[in-house]
């Protein structure tokens, strides 16, 4: 029977994997949805335009929400106050599955992306491996509203869900505030424009813990599986690629592969060390003949900071994803050079192999 699904969040590193996943599905209809149009990059993409925040803006597209079957969603507004934005986030959410059950969509299931976060990986070291049914940290935490929000409208409406909780997302898309492989193409980019070498820009400390990610294509295929499974019907999973690296292994794979010189860490926050090679950036778009980005909005830097200055392991549990019978797995190494790869391919950063 063919599915219609509505991914939510649709411009973002998650939302442009689901969507192009799904289009390569024969049984699958796909609709995007974000708060602005769609991008160049989602062209041909049935798109619904709407400010989650607003109920009527929602309800005004009555047609599109009519026929869904599944819903993925990936949206998020971020606030410096927490509490703000845990209500502000479960406000939207609440909005588009009312506006779902008052159309009367035959909704079977609502796929949550959620993060690291639920676990409070922004407040500080967490114990490891993390798994699902760890207990919750003292609120606020807008995964936890979200995640309550949804449980408590599928038991209304009889709809079922499932949770995801991947890692660092590796995609191969710009301007996008947690997309880690721009980060480093364009760090490794300006690293070859200057001479300099390629020295891994965050603390020592986070050079040798123990990380994750996780793959946005891997991610889109479990993210099918998780919308369709009957064992997955209110279930939490942890989805990484499986594999577990250090910064001082891969970092030096990378510079391997690209031809580039490497040194000892070099503790900066590139969120302000980067910050006055925006003229540098112009040139090299020039130069490049690149698809044109604002400095400021092409590269994440503030995330790679983050990332970076990570201080202790980060590790999750894949047992109950395994058991429930989901085997995808990726090695890191290879996804990052994929879609460092594919940014080249798109213009988005300078060629890194002369």
């Amino acid at each position: 029977m063919s599915k219609k699904a509505l991914v939510v969040g649709a411009s973002g590193v998650i939302g442009h994997a689901v969507i192009r996943y799904l289009e390569t599905c024969s049984d699958w209809d796909v609709v995007g949805a974000a708060r602005n149009g769609a991008p160049p990059f989602m062209s041909g993409v049935t798109w619904l335009e709407a400010d989650l925040t607003d109920r009527a803006a929602v309800l005004a597209h009555r047609s599109a929400l009519s026929g869904i079957t599944h819903v993925f969603y990936a949206a998020y507004v971020p606030d410096r106050d927490l509490a703000e934005e845990a209500r502000r986030n479960a406000a939207m959410l609440a909005n588009l599955l009312e506006a779902l059950a008052i159309v009367d969509a035959p909704v079977e299931r609502v796929v949550l992306f959620q993060g690291g976060k639920v676990y409070g990986l922004h407040l500080g070291p967490v114990k490891t491996p993390m798994r699902e049914d760890d207990p919750r940290h003292m609120p606020p935490n807008f995964y936890y509203d979200l995640e309550d929000t949804l449980a408590s409208h599928c038991a209304r409406q009889g709809w079922t869900f499932a949770l995801l909780r991947p890692d660092i997302v590796l995609g191969a898309i710009a301007g996008k505030s947690l997309n880690l492989a721009m980060v480093i193409g364009a760090y490794a980019a300006l690293c070859r424009e200057l001479s300099v070498p390629f020295r891994f820009p965050g603390s020592p400390a986070g050079y040798r813990v123990l990380m994750q990610a996780t793959d946005a294509d891997l991610l889109a295929r479990v993210s099918i599986w998780a919308a369709t499974a009957p064992i997955a019907a209110g279930q939490a999973y942890n989805v990484t690629n499986g594999d577990l690296f250090r910064w001082e292994q891969l970092w030096a794979s990378l510079a391997d592969h690209y031809g580039l010189d490497i040194g000892p860490p070099l503790s900066i926050r590139l969120v302000d060390h980067m910050r006055d090679k925006a003229p540098l950036w112009s040139a090299m778009t020039q130069r490049y003949a690149l698809n044109s980005t604002r400095y400021e909005d092409a590269i994440p830097w503030s995330f790679g900071d983050w990332v970076f200055h990570t201080g202790f392991d980060v590790v999750s549990d894949l047992t109950k994803l395994r058991i429930h019978g989901c085997h995808d797995i990726r090695s890191t190494e290879a996804t990052l050079i994929e879609k460092i790869g594919q940014l080249q391919a798109k213009r988005l950063i300078p060629p890194l192999q002369r």
